[in-house]
């Protein structure tokens, strides 16, 4: 693990040591949380290469043409 990563974890590890009231007693709880959240951020779930091949991608359907009708003309009264 780089240090980069190493210090994401840390500053994730205290915010969740903050947001859980700051008790002691949970520091490794909280440092493999962190890691986890860290680590997921920077490796995201691959497509696996059965699903990419059941993959199905139907066609767009046709639009159908509307007519307009034209508004009609107010008839005059004689």
């Amino acid at each position: 693990m780089n240090e980069a990563t190493r210090k994401k974890i840390e500053q994730r590890a205290y915010e969740i040591y903050v947001k859980r009231g700051s008790t002691p007693g949970n520091a490794k709880g909280d440092w493999d949380q962190a890691e986890k959240e860290i680590l997921a951020e920077s490796n995201p779930p691959k497509q696996s290469a059965v699903a990419k091949e059941t993959t199905v991608v139907k066609p767009a359907q046709p639009v159908k043409p509307v007519q307009v009708k034209k508004p009609q003309q107010p008839q005059r009264k004689r």
